[in-house]
Formats: C-alpha cells, sequence, structure tokens
C-alpha cells in the first residue's frame, strides 16, 4: 500500500503486540535473538511487504524490510538472490521472471526461513 497505509498498519502492529515489535522506520538493522529467532510480529512485517506479490526484484517496501534485517538483493541471470550483507554465502534463490501468483509470499517465507535458520557472521 501507499507510505500512509503502511504506517496505520505498523502502528496498528504496535498496538495489537503491546509495542513489542521493531517499527519498520526504526533506525539501524533490527537485532535478532538467533536463539529465540523472529517474533511473530516480525514474521507478520515480512510476511505483509511480500504479500503483494514479487515482480523479480523487491519494490519498496520489500526493499525496506530487506534493509532492516541486514539483507540486500542481486539479480543473476537466470535467478536472483536475497543474502545477507555480511555473509553472501547465506542466501535464498528468486526468480527473475515470477509466473506464479504465489511467488511473493513464497520469497517472504524463505526470507523467514533465511533468518531463522542463519548465522550471519
Amino acid at each position: 500500500g501507499s507510505d500512509l497505509e503502511e504506517n496505520i498498519a505498523l502502528e496498528f502492529l504496535e498496538v495489537l503486540y503491546e509495542g513489542n515489535i521493531s517499527p519498520i522506520e526504526s533506525h539501524g538493522p533490527i537485532k535478532i535473538d538467533l536463539k529465540k529467532g523472529l517474533s511473530n510480529p516480525q514474521k507478520a512485517i515480512i510476511r505483509s511487504a511480500f504479500k503483494g506479490g514479487w515482480k523479480g526484484y523487491p519494490d519498496k517496501s520489500q526493499k525496506r524490510v530487506l534493509n532492516q534485517y541486514g539483507l540486500a538483493h542481486v539479480s543473476d541471470s537466470p535467478h536472483g538472490k536475497i543474502y545477507f550483507k555480511s555473509n553472501p554465502d547465506n542466501f535464498v534463490t528468486t526468480s527473475n521472471t515470477p509466473s506464479d501468483v504465489n511467488a511473493g509470499k513464497n520469497i517472504g517465507r524463505d526470507v523467514i526461513r533465511l533468518i531463522n535458520n542463519s548465522d550471519r557472521d
């Protein structure tokens, strides 16, 4: 959605989860306790960013989420990848020409799995 809709959604999540989320608009990367993994609100924000689909590259809200978790996207041929900036060998593969309507949801799920199952250092 628009920036206004995104801010409203984030404020809603903050109220719903009693402030127990790290807002997307915060400065610096979000700290993850690797033993606990992502919280449910953090997973919800990632899923929400990718719910709208995948065009072969991240849109504005997807880039914001990737940046907050220290991730980046690069488009290689024939596939792209989302990887940790601090460890490029730790990545998930993405499609440059997605044909599945569920591509965004699938990538969001893969990003959550990447973050939860990674050793970023």
